[in-house]
């Protein structure tokens, strides 16, 4: 339950974040659509954008 709520508050606080400054760190927005998959599993596997 804990890692729940630590991954629960993080996507919170960062989708506020994204929101808030305008910014997206996050995700992507293209063509009138947001997409946040391959940004979040990059964040969770530590993986690098080539």
């Amino acid at each position: 339950m804990n890692e729940y709520q630590y991954y629960f508050r993080e996507g919170f606080r960062r989708g506020y974040e994204d929101g808030y400054y305008g910014r997206y760190q996050y995700g992507t927005y293209s063509n009138g659509r947001y997409a946040i998959l391959g940004d979040v599993l990059r964040v969770i596997l530590d993986l690098t954008r080539y």
